[in-house]
């Protein structure tokens, strides 16, 4: 019984031993996983911080490209606001001229007046040639 015993004893320190052995290196494994996931982990987010660089990096492209395409547009309507003022200028003398083109509407439209007096046999007093044309007045279809 003492044999069996002490064998028992060995036996079990043995297995302690093991036991202690087995969670050392249960524990080493646990600590190597953990740094091979955190390496990996580490290296996708590098990966990623370098992707958002170049996004980043074509976003303020896109916007200096449009602010541009936007300077050139501002530009074009103080183009606009000039020729603007052209038209609506008074003494003018070329086709731009707002007066002039209202002028020559009332004009023509007392002409035509005239016409359709003559045609329908009607009088041609002023009072009857101004009222026709008042039928017609000016299209301003500019939105100034």
């Amino acid at each position: 019984a003492a044999e069996q015993r002490e064998q028992y004893t060995r036996k079990s320190l043995a297995c302690a031993e093991a036991e202690v052995n087995s969670t050392k290196f249960c524990a080493a494994a646990e600590a190597f996983a953990a740094e091979e996931t955190c390496a990996s982990t580490h290296a996708a987010a590098v990966l990623q911080g370098e992707r958002c660089s170049d996004e980043q990096s074509k976003v303020s492209v896109a916007i200096c490209e449009f602010g541009d395409k936007l300077q050139t547009a501002c530009s074009g309507g103080s183009n606009l606001e000039e020729m603007k003022k052209k038209i609506q200028g008074e003494n003018r003398t070329d086709s731009l001229s707002e007066p002039d083109r209202k002028q020559e509407w009332v004009a023509v439209q007392k002409l035509q007046c005239v016409l359709i007096a003559l045609r329908d046999d009607q009088p041609l007093t002023d009072d009857a040639i101004n009222a026709c044309a008042a039928k017609s007045p000016y299209p301003n279809t500019f939105d100034f």
